[in-house]
């Protein structure tokens, strides 16, 4: 069976290389105003392996290609529709191609959903929306008998783009898949669903992927745990860009006191960099534990309170400002809004399109929104929201469906 990914992420990219590298041609799915500059590229990616400086090598592989228009033809409420399929989508890429303007897609009945890296909450969201309107389109009671199957995979592997269409694979992690089982009357076990899934069934069988399965209540811990160190780490990463603000007015202290293991000490700076992190990680923890599903999922494992932990959090942050690495490439991120806001203010013309990036502020801004719905004031992460906005004016920021 064909699997089709959506390459506009790292994490998909990689998965396509993989699953060509096992003999399991993937078909490359873009929108149209992206096809052009793949097919130019050859229809190739370029998977790059920098795990072993003294063994580092190249291999590309080319791809059969389809718009995402495609979606439209065997979408539950065309009349074509006839099939079963299996997408692998980067969650930011969730909003713009599966529920644009242009396009409401429905999975067919026995199709696999499989969504890469997505957020807290936002896999429950889409996949409700789909069970609406799957119910209303189902036009036998066979459809409803023969729900999709929807996927979380979340990767822990170091990776970076590489130019035109390449993946940079720099440290081995681990491929963690989870079903997602949205629906009340879906009696069907994790292991009824990975072996009615060809797709699912090969992925967990890529040694290269280093798979590994969980429940989703454990990989939603998981979920949570990214969401608030991302929301502390953005603080720390995206600020060094100006000194004028009043969170962190150096960077430079900042950062040698985290290189120095001497976080916890005080900065002369109006807000010290550990009481910056602190504080965003402690809106966070009293946000989180009013929103309903992290009730409900505290009644469901005793995990939870650990997982919510200030100190351990904090402690989780602090390591790995120190090891210089972050959550999904938040610095990546970083590097590629400065590049392109410097080429955009340096262009008297201005011909080239502004770029839309995803929202590197985006655990705060979901948990300031979160913070409005349940009744608890979040200055902090309000405040880096503001300040991101400031930083980059004159480039369009999206939320990634939060």
């Amino acid at each position: 069976m064909t699997i089709h990914i959506v390459p506009l992420s790292p994490t998909a990219r990689f998965l396509a290389t993989q699953l060509s590298s096992e003999s399991f041609r993937p078909n490359i799915l873009l929108p149209k105003h992206l096809l052009k500059p793949f097919l130019t590229s050859e229809s190739t990616i370029t998977y790059i392996n920098e795990i072993s400086p003294l063994n580092s090598f190249q291999r590309k592989h080319t791809y059969p290609t389809s718009s995402t228009r495609y979606l439209e033809t065997i979408s539950r409420t065309s009349v074509t529709a006839t099939s079963q399929i299996s997408i692998a989508i980067p969650s930011s890429q969730i909003k713009p191609i599966f529920n644009s303007e242009s396009i409401k897609f429905i999975p067919p009945p026995n199709s696999d959903i499989i969504i890469l890296d997505p957020h807290f909450g936002q896999a429950e969201k889409y996949v409700s929306s789909v069970l609406s309107n799957f119910q209303t389109s189902a036009s036998s009671s066979h459809d409803l008998q023969s729900l999709p199957r929807f996927w979380s995979i979340i990767s822990t592997h170091l990776l970076a783009d590489a130019p035109s269409w390449g993946i940079k694979h720099q440290s081995v992690g681990e491929f963690i898949v989870s079903p997602i089982l949205p629906f009340a009357h879906d009696s069907r076990s994790d292991l009824e669903l990975i072996n009615s899934s060809d797709v699912m069934k090969q992925i967990l069988n890529t040694p290269t992927l280093s798979p590994q399965y969980e429940t989703y209540s454990k990989t939603r811990l998981l979920l949570l745990e990214q969401l608030i160190i991302e929301a502390a780490l953005c603080s720390i990463i995206y600020t060094d860009h100006s000194s004028q603000y009043q969170m962190l007015r150096s960077y430079w202290k900042s950062r040698s006191f985290a290189l120095n293991h001497d976080i916890y000490s005080d900065l002369d700076d109006s807000i010290s960099a550990k009481s910056l992190v602190l504080d965003i990680i402690g809106e966070c923890i009293t946000v989180l534990e009013k929103y309903e599903p992290v009730v409900e999922l505290g009644k469901a494992t005793p995990m939870l309170k650990a997982v919510l932990s200030k100190e351990r959090l904090f402690n989780l942050t602090l390591n790995i400002i120190q090891n210089d690495t972050s959550l999904p490439n938040l610095k990546h991120y970083k590097q590629l809004m400065s590049k392109s806001l410097s080429n955009y203010k340096d262009d008297d013309e201005q011909t080239t399109e502004i770029p839309h990036f995803r929202d590197p502020a985006r655990a705060n801004r979901f948990i300031f929104k979160l913070g409005l719905q349940v009744g608890v004031k979040t200055p902090t992460n309000s405040s880096v929201c503001d300040s991101l906005s400031v930083l980059y004016p004159e480039i369009q920021i999206h939320n990634d469906g939060s």
